[in-house]
């Protein structure tokens, strides 16, 4: 007998995306071999799964690359203090003169006490540029104010607190 394969139906090709692939790549620990020989196996019954190759490229988009131990970000508290006192004082339009005393009360802590936040800031003044010579003065500067949550601003006259602001 001859076979006719002429008029035999195409079997649907299952793609299976690269996102799930990844995950079951991953989850069930497979080795670059054995992940190679199951690719070969299911499309003989028209499965496609990704390459490895893809595979890794997908991984490292789920995955942020771990920054080095050597650069680290920070937060200079004297200037992140008193940029929070002018911007409160520039809210409230309170007069503040020279020998005056202000007691700026926040919460700080990795502990998630503080806001989680980041502000931008043009470096576009003299004073900046000369102080940090090597900054582009068209590129924005990050400020990171992570975990700094300002509760309450004072003015303290001869030991009388009158509140200025407070959230």
């Amino acid at each position: 007998a001859i076979r006719c394969n002429k008029y035999k139906k195409q079997k649907p090709e299952i793609i299976i995306p690269t996102e799930d692939a990844t995950a079951f790549y991953f989850n069930e620990k497979y080795s670059t071999r054995s992940w190679t020989e199951l690719r070969l196996f299911l499309l003989k019954f028209n499965v496609k799964l990704p390459k490895r190759n893809d595979i890794d490229i997908e991984k490292k988009n789920l995955h942020p690359t771990i920054i080095s131990q050597e650069i680290k970000s920070f937060v200079h508290y004297p200037d992140l203090i008193d940029d929070t006192v002018q911007g409160i004082l520039k809210v409230t339009a309170h007069n503040v003169k020279t020998g005056d005393i202000l007691e700026l009360d926040a919460k700080t802590g990795i502990d998630g006490s503080g806001s989680h936040r980041a502000r931008h800031q043009k470096v576009d003044s003299a004073k900046s540029l000369e102080e940090n010579p090597h900054l582009n003065p068209e590129i924005h500067k990050n400020y990171l104010l992570t975990c700094f949550c300002p509760l309450s601003l004072y003015s303290v006259k001869g030991g009388l607190k009158t509140e200025i602001w407070k959230t």
